[in-house]
């Protein structure tokens, strides 16, 4: 029987349990590697076939002693909002990144791994008006973004030496299961939890967002897929969207499903930035495309406030 062992970090984060549950009904054999222990009664649980609570800063070499491992998905990273919600400062985050990415590293290199994919981040990118391709120009970043940039130079090596290593940069996530930190989640916070009925934007842009179970689909597509041509992917929906389309979005599910009254504005309508990013590559390597809408994914989300 085909070994379809693949080791997933951070599997306990927003789109591991997203990715955890989709490999285990495409037929993989999911071993996560997890931040703390969970509960007896976490969903999680139904999809690993094991969940180890393992420090990645520290030694991994007890990963050697696991059945072999096929596939490795490298999820687990400290973002600057769990930074912030933890007290570390950036330095100590960078720190803290750069030696989880060695180790795990260390591992695939002593490993007979088929296929690894590293998870970047679009935020190695230079600020860019046009739509953003594999080989735009990257830019001249510091913090979380400088750190993804050193996984990157990681996987580059890692294909000089032989290994199949690839290197995915997602863009905006939303969906389902997504903490509080980020836009949505907080702008429905506000009114659900703390009774705002206003919603007032100093400024907007404009993002590529991606519902996380898209992305889930997409690094499982990449795993999957007999031949890669690239060994960079940006997953990305392609579509920009302003923060107010957003807010709209929010106001509307509220209003229509759940009876809150939301007074949505902009002081000003004018795009301070966009960020977005072009899918081709992606589309044309793999059998992967986003499914699931904007909208979708902002009602998904709002309903699993509600459970």
């Amino acid at each position: 029987m085909e070994n379809r062992k693949v080791l997933i970090t951070g599997a306990d984060g927003f789109v591991g349990r997203h990715l955890s549950e989709l490999l285990n009904k495409r037929g993989f054999d999911c071993i996560g590697i997890i931040g703390h222990d969970l509960k007896a009664d976490d969903p999680l649980l139904r999809h690993l076939t094991q969940a180890i609570s393992m420090d990645l800063t520290t030694d991994v070499s007890p990963l050697l002693g696991l059945p072999p491992i096929k596939y490795v998905v490298h999820l687990a990273s400290i973002t600057p909002n769990k930074a912030r919600q933890h007290g570390l400062s950036d330095k100590h985050s960078m720190e803290l990144n750069a030696k989880m990415d060695a180790n795990i590293v260390q591992f695939i290199k002593k490993s007979n791994i088929k296929r690894s994919i590293l998870v970047s981040s679009c935020a190695v990118y230079a600020p860019s008006e046009a739509m953003l391709k594999e080989n735009s120009p990257l830019g001249d970043v510091g913090g979380y973004a400088a750190g993804k940039r050193d996984l990157e130079r990681l996987a580059t090596d890692l294909v000089s030496d032989g290994h199949d290593a690839i290197i995915a940069r997602p863009f905006n996530h939303s969906g389902p299961g997504q903490p509080l930190g980020f836009f949505i989640p907080d702008m429905v916070d506000k009114v659900v939890n703390k009774g705002s009925r206003e919603a007032v934007l100093e400024t907007v842009a404009a993002r590529d967002f991606l519902d996380a179970r898209d992305i889930a689909s997409a690094y499982a597509e990449l795993l999957e897929a007999p031949v890669l041509s690239s060994s960079c992917f940006n997953i990305s929906s392609a579509r920009a969207t302003t923060t107010l389309e957003v807010l709209e979005l929010i106001s509307k599910t509220l209003q229509e499903k759940y009876g809150y009254t939301l007074d949505v504005r902009a002081k000003s309508d004018k795009l301070t930035d966009s960020v977005l990013g072009d899918n081709t590559r992606i589309l044309t390597q793999t059998n992967w495309k986003p499914v699931i809408d904007l909208q979708k994914s902002v009602e998904d989300y709002i309903a699993s406030t509600f459970v």
